[in-house]
């Protein structure tokens, strides 16, 4: 404990005593006189180490943490958003600089449920909100793009265009970084998102789905489709995807004149239908989420169909 001691003055100690010779017994030095007896007592060095002790302020000098701020808002309503909360350092330093080691924001996932069977895609949701502004004196309606480099950013492509634009140098926190995939953006960054939904979890599923399987409890089909002489023209069945199909991925080797599309058993279609080819889009289907890629060249860029699964149809 810090200590401050009054230093006594001298004339605090000065005592008149009457009488007869006589020594204080604690004092150090008297000086007498025989008529009316003086004393003075020097206790600097006694009363330095008496005296009562005066705590004072603590003066820190090392940089320290704030608590820990509430939880801000959820960027999104379903589907793994994303809150923070911060901190601050408190620091005497005046070049800006601080000592305080750690983290000042802290970023955990918060309404993780599925969104409602039917729900846009999330870059879907974001691009439309785009739909109608003027656009280099054009109004266009805006789907997301995914064949950009940087996950990280707001790709949008016209529907009916061949060219993307990028609205936003990042998309909201919690959106997929890539199709198919579980990686959500945090903060402009990829950030790994475990099946437990918790940011940075070591927890995977297998390809059944299954948070920590071993990709036992399903099975693998695999099959190749190749001819040069379709049956006939129009659309040709290559094979049937069996309900509760689980991590689906379809590819073409090399671009082709041809698309790919894909139906239901009542023959209504879900991409590339009654003749119209989709752009490379998120589109709902089958109580899950199916993501088309192909590039903005078509005919130049092999197509890709994506689907977590499990579908129920």
């Amino acid at each position: 404990m810090l200590c401050a001691v009054e230093r006594p003055t001298v004339s605090q100690y000065r005592l008149r005593v009457a009488g007869t010779r006589q020594v204080v017994a604690y004092s150090r030095e008297v000086s007498v006189r025989q008529e009316n007896m003086t004393i003075l007592l020097v206790l600097a060095f006694l009363l330095l180490h008496s005296a009562p002790c005066v705590p004072q302020a603590r003066h820190l000098t090392s940089d320290y943490w704030e608590a820990w701020g509430p939880y801000g808002e959820c960027s999104r309503s379903c589907g793994v958003g994303v809150t923070m909360r911060t901190r601050r350092c408190v620091t005497q330093r005046v070049d800006g600089g601080s000592s305080c080691t750690g983290r000042a924001v802290f970023y955990r996932t918060c309404n993780t449920q599925d969104c409602p069977v039917g729900s846009r895609d999330f870059r879907e949701e974001q691009c439309a909100q785009f739909d109608g502004m003027d656009f280099e004196g054009m109004r266009y309606s805006w789907l997301p793009y995914y064949g950009a480099e940087n996950p990280r950013e707001l790709n949008c492509a016209p529907r009916g265009e061949n060219f993307f634009y990028r609205h936003r140098a990042s998309v909201v926190d919690g959106t997929p970084c890539y199709p198919g995939r579980t990686d959500i953006c945090v903060q402009g960054v990829c950030k790994r998102l475990g099946c437990d939904k918790m940011l940075e979890s070591s927890h995977r599923e297998d390809p059944c789905l299954q948070c920590g399987g071993n990709g036992e409890s399903c099975y693998l089909i695999k099959n190749t489709f190749t001819t040069r002489n379709l049956p006939q023209a129009g659309y040709n069945q290559m094979f049937v995807i069996p309900a509760g199909a689980t991590t689906i991925r379809i590819r073409e080797t090399v671009a082709t004149r041809n698309r790919l599309a894909v139906r239901n058993q009542r023959g209504e279609y879900y991409l590339n239908g009654n003749g119209v080819t989709d752009l490379t889009r998120a589109i709902p289907m089958a109580g899950t989420m199916l993501f088309y890629q192909q590039g903005l060249e078509a005919d130049t860029t092999p197509e890709v169909i994506l689907c977590r699964g499990p579908t129920t149809e």
